[in-house]
């Protein structure tokens, strides 16, 4: 039984038939759309779903535009076009094909990390190790395969098309000086790249950790895949290369662990009492929430000409609270000083010989030299 078309559809152009096919595509896409927001509704009803609740979510655009682009590559042939235009229509159905694929790839890398992190949230970064140092190896890694996704997606697209494989080719193959030139660009971007990978494993520096550098001290805010960006104390942003914190030395107060130790130096007279001034340290250190209580000392450090060195060491649970805490001390121990022991501060003494001011004349009117 033969099946005969209407003359009048026979007759349609091409562009006609085009259309068409564009629009079969169009409809076939947002069907699929609209069935997998079904299926996703229907899933939130259903117990242990929501893995593939959240990956179809993910994907659902993606897998849209490859149903119509499905559609469209079957309806390319009604089109009538001669076969060069036809190759042509497939070739971009090729590509946007691809870019569909690689938007998928990109939302599930994406979905991947995002569940990784969640597992972490609400966790002070200043006060756990492990979660700063898988915070840091995060956003590296997820840059890192943003990145590749990117990369790849746009190799697969050129792949597809000859005319740009073609013109790829011939540019590597007689790059030349212009490809040395650009090598030598692209030098600062690698190492810098490379230098992500590195710190993402070796970990000198996690986010959350304290740091001096550039004689600034500060909280790394953000590792990006090129540069380090640093809070410094008083709010301004300090930006570094990563490459920086693998070539030159610097200080890294919280690698390990945020708790440290900070110091107060007294310069006070030989007359002061020392064990009296430890317990008195002991008792200011207790009064404040700043101290943890791992240690507690304080020791004669260093004896100078007019005065003597003291050191009063003591601990807190991070760079933050060992600054606050070294400044009230301060405050406290000199405050006891100047009630309790008054002639314990810095003074400064000089003797007179009296054989100096036995001198001819004095009693005339006429002093001794250097006396008043």
């Amino acid at each position: 039984m033969d099946i005969s078309l209407p003359s009048w559809l026979l007759a349609m152009p091409s562009w006609a038939w085009l259309l068409v096919a564009v629009t079969f595509a169009s409809l076939a896409g947002v069907f699929a759309h609209h069935l997998l927001r079904f299926i996703v509704r229907r899933l939130e009803h259903m117990r242990r779903t929501t893995m593939l609740r959240l990956v179809m979510r993910r994907v659902q655009p993606s897998v849209a535009i490859l149903v119509g682009v499905f559609v469209f590559a079957a309806l390319i042939p009604a089109t009538g076009y001669p076969a060069p235009a036809q190759i042509g229509l497939a070739r971009g159905a090729v590509v946007v094909g691809t870019l569909a694929f690689g938007l998928a790839a990109y939302r599930l890398t994406q979905l991947g990390f995002d569940i990784y992190a969640r597992r972490h949230d609400g966790v002070d970064l200043s006060e756990d190790v492990h979660v700063r140092r898988r915070q840091t190896r995060l956003n590296l890694l997820r840059r890192l395969a943003t990145v590749t996704v990117a990369v790849a997606t746009i190799a697969l697209v050129f792949m597809s098309l000859p005319a740009l494989r073609t013109l790829g080719v011939s540019l590597f193959a007689s790059a030349g000086v212009a490809g040395i030139a650009i090598g030598l660009a692209a030098r600062p971007a690698i190492s810098n790249l490379l230098a992500g990978i590195q710190i993402a494993f070796t970990e000198p520096i996690r986010i959350g950790d304290q740091v001096v550098l550039e004689g600034e001290w500060g909280t790394v805010e953000d590792i990006t895949s090129t540069y380090v960006v640093v809070n410094v104390w008083d709010q301004r942003r300090l930006i570094l290369p990563l490459s920086y914190f693998l070539e030159k030395p610097f200080q890294n107060w919280t690698r390990e662990n945020p708790q440290i130790l900070g110091t107060s130096m007294f310069y006070v007279d030989y007359s002061v009492p020392v064990e009296e001034m430890r317990t008195q340290l002991q008792t200011v250190l207790r009064g404040t929430k700043l101290w943890d209580g791992r240690a507690c000392a304080l020791q004669v450090t260093d004896c100078k000409e007019n005065t003597v060195e003291i050191r009063a060491l003591m601990s807190a649970r991070n760079a933050g609270s060992a600054f606050d805490l070294r400044c009230y001390v301060r405050e406290k121990m000199i405050e006891w000083l100047r009630s309790e022991y008054p002639h314990a501060l810095p003074r400064t003494r000089f003797a007179v010989d009296r054989k100096l001011l036995e001198v001819p004349g004095l009693g005339n009117g006429m002093a001794a030299p250097g006396t008043a």
